[in-house]
């Protein structure tokens, strides 16, 4: 079987765009001990536990978690709650909820800069 010039570049082209335009991008986002650490998305669960994240892209936590802070480190940081509302949170802030109220969120993200 031959195949012409043209049909060969065609395959070629195929492949090409198939290899590099079809990726997609990776979610490195990874859970680490926060330490003494102030550089971590810091998620604190139930007054209790803490949970930290670094690198850029998102957890999804599941049922999800009842939070009373979220602390954003170095990071520009996204959350999602229960209720499917998204929220965003600039480098180095912080947000605590009042004693005795915690709200549940399901997913946290760090975004790419």
């Amino acid at each position: 079987m031959r195949l012409s010039f043209k049909k060969v570049a065609a395959i070629a082209g195929l492949a090409t765009a198939l290899a590099t335009g079809i990726t997609t991008p990776a979610s490195a986002m990874n859970a680490v001990n926060c330490g003494d650490r102030t550089d971590f998305l810091r998620v604190t669960e139930n007054f209790t536990v803490d949970h930290c994240f670094a690198n850029a892209g998102s957890v999804d936590l599941g049922n999800g978690y009842w939070v009373n802070r979220i602390s954003s480190g170095n990071n520009e940081i996204l959350w999602r709650e229960t209720d499917n509302s998204y929220h965003s949170m600039s480098r180095w802030s912080t947000i605590n909820w009042p004693t005795g109220d915690t709200v549940k969120v399901n997913l946290v993200a760090i975004k790419t800069v």
